[in-house]
């Protein structure tokens, strides 16, 4: 019997319970409620969290909200009075929890975003053949001093990646018969930096930053 048992764990370690389930959607009602999230926004992300089979799932929907008991990242430079600014003077959104640590983005012939209230990895890796993704990170949180890497591989295909002005973006990647472009950007030493690497084979990856096209979330 324990040999059975030895061999099925694996299966249940990887399955979320009602219990964790329903932690996270606290939390979703509990950002609502607060006015931390729009009324559509709140119907998304419970629909998501009703079918999730990943915890990962699940983090992501809430990286972005507050929580009492949420484990809070280390005390950088600056936090305090950046966490004062409004989002519009801030630049880019705060996360109220550390990001996790990898994710991974495979397109092939067909299209894939990341970005929005999903939050963005640490690690990223970005495969897009005969396809197109997009990283849209103008409303999606970050840690502050935190750096975030994206690392995109893309083979007749593209990738764009959209940064929010707050955040430092460096960029450096190379194209093969195709195009890695995208200008470095600045906003200060104790703001969040995303590094943008790879190449691009007979494909284009384009990195830019822009302004929220939407209003940022608020406190209100």
């Amino acid at each position: 019997m324990s040999f059975m048992s030895d061999h099925q764990e694996p299966e249940r370690a990887f399955r979320v319970s009602e219990r964790i389930r329903q932690e996270f959607v606290d939390r979703i009602s509990d950002g609502y409620s607060h006015d931390y999230l729009t009324e559509d926004e709140f119907e998304s992300r419970l629909d998501e969290a009703n079918s999730a089979t990943d915890i990962r799932q699940l983090r992501r929907l809430v990286a972005d909200l507050p929580a009492a008991d949420a484990p809070m990242p280390a005390v950088q430079t600056g936090t305090s009075e950046l966490s004062a600014l409004a989002p519009e003077e801030r630049g880019f959104l705060m996360a109220s929890a550390p990001p996790i640590a990898s994710d991974r983005v495979v397109c092939v012939f067909g299209g894939a975003e990341r970005g929005g209230s999903g939050g963005l990895a640490k690690a990223t890796s970005s495969i897009t053949v005969f396809g197109g993704t997009e990283f849209d990170l103008r409303n999606t949180a970050f840690v502050p001093g935190e750096e975030y890497v994206i690392e995109c591989y893309a083979v007749f295909g593209g990738v764009e990646i959209i940064a929010p002005p707050g955040i430092n973006v460096v960029v450096s990647g190379t194209g093969v018969f195709g195009a890695f472009e995208g200008v470095s950007h600045s906003a200060g030493p104790d703001r969040p930096t995303v590094i943008v690497k790879g190449f691009a084979l007979f494909g284009g990856v384009e990195v830019s930053v822009k302004g929220p096209k939407k209003k940022l979330f608020s406190r209100r």
